[in-house]
């Protein structure tokens, strides 16, 4: 999203079917559950038209993405100084992780 690209999601198993719908919603690309060559060219081709809707959803999420108090990258190098600084992150652990299975 932060280049404003609009996404073609093609979901197979676990949650990408849940970012799939995240997509959709905010109308930033596309769910294509249908693996055929003619059926992703039609789809990449609707998606970057300079009119599509997506593209304009997507180019308006990177300019708000852009205006966050913190970068990507700013936030990533933040989060790695942290766990320097505190000799590890256990605090960031999801309790999920936990889990046995």
């Amino acid at each position: 999203m932060w280049y404003g690209v609009p996404v073609l999601c093609m979901p197979r198993f676990g949650d990408q079917f849940a970012t799939n719908a995240l997509v959709e919603k905010h109308g930033v690309g596309r769910g294509l559950l249908q693996r055929t060559l003619p059926a992703i060219r039609t789809a990449l081709r609707q998606l970057l038209a300079p009119d599509s809707r997506e593209r304009k959803a997507s180019a308006r999420m990177a300019r708000l993405l852009r205006r966050l108090p913190q970068s990507p990258m700013d936030a990533a190098v933040r989060a790695v100084e942290d766990v320097i600084e505190w000799g590890g992150a256990t605090h960031l652990r999801p309790p999920g992780a936990n889990l046995r299975w």
